[in-house]
């Protein structure tokens, strides 16, 4: 079985969730899960968007068993699992009502799901309200297992800085993640992160001369402070959304 929808998704993210659960969804996204593009909690799958919101492509589907795919048509892909047990698959995100949100009806059990991540390069900014950026979620009837990334995203050079920093890793060529250094450029307490991969600056010589070291390239201020303001957003609005359902 097929199910499409145009989701109003917010906040970088949507949830697919059992909807019988009242998953705690305040400090769901740290590095891992930021890094894996989801975040899995009993009853909840929470994917995470390029794009801050507006309406955006998901499919669902109900399969036997695992399905075929070909993973070149993906940019990342994700192996996880979600026990549903009302039988019942509500899509929603931070600030959708249940009310307004799509529910479909589905056997009760533990299902193992394929989360497909498509276009991700398919928009202009990140704080886009449109895009062509898509979602695909397989279900099918399994076992209940840790969170695997299949395939990870490597995005554009201009995007690798943003998510680096948002994620508080780097990733070198191999995709093999490590910390973010951090430092204080100006000498105000910002904790701003430097990245040492080799990725344009933006502000040149000038740039480094005012982070008293000695190392370059650096990832611009701007785009590392807007990455810590998204993270933040996120969790805030995760908190607003974990009252309002009190």
């Amino acid at each position: 079985m097929n199910y499409t929808f145009k989701l109003p998704t917010d906040h970088f993210q949507f949830y697919v969730q059992d909807r019988q659960s009242r998953p705690d969804t305040s400090m769901i996204w740290d590095e891992i899960t930021e890094l894996n593009r989801i975040a899995v909690e009993p009853g909840l799958i929470a994917v995470n968007t390029v794009r801050f919101g507006g309406l955006t492509l998901i499919e669902l589907t109900i399969h036997h068993d695992h399905p075929v795919y070909v993973a070149d048509n993906w940019e990342h892909i994700v192996h996880c699992s979600i026990t549903l047990k009302s039988g019942k698959i509500i899509l929603h995100s931070p600030e959708l009502a249940y009310a307004n949100a799509p529910i479909i009806d589905i056997e009760a059990g533990d299902y193992e799901v394929l989360v497909f991540f498509g276009n991700l390069n398919g928009y202009h900014d990140e704080m886009d309200t449109t895009g062509d950026d898509f979602y695909r979620l397989a279900c099918w009837k399994g076992r209940l297992i840790e969170p695997l990334v299949i395939k990870p995203y490597t995005p554009p050079t201009g995007i690798t800085a943003t998510i680096s920093a948002r994620n508080g890793l780097t990733t070198d060529a191999n995709g093999v993640a490590s910390p973010l250094q951090t430092f204080d450029p100006w000498g105000e307490g910002l904790g701003v992160r430097a990245n040492h991969a080799p990725l344009p600056c933006g502000y040149g010589d000038t740039f480094t001369q005012n982070c008293n070291r000695t190392c370059s390239p650096y990832v611009p201020i701007t785009v590392i402070m807007t990455a810590n303001l998204i993270l933040r957003l996120k969790h805030e609005q995760a908190e607003r959304h974990q009252t309002l359902r009190c």
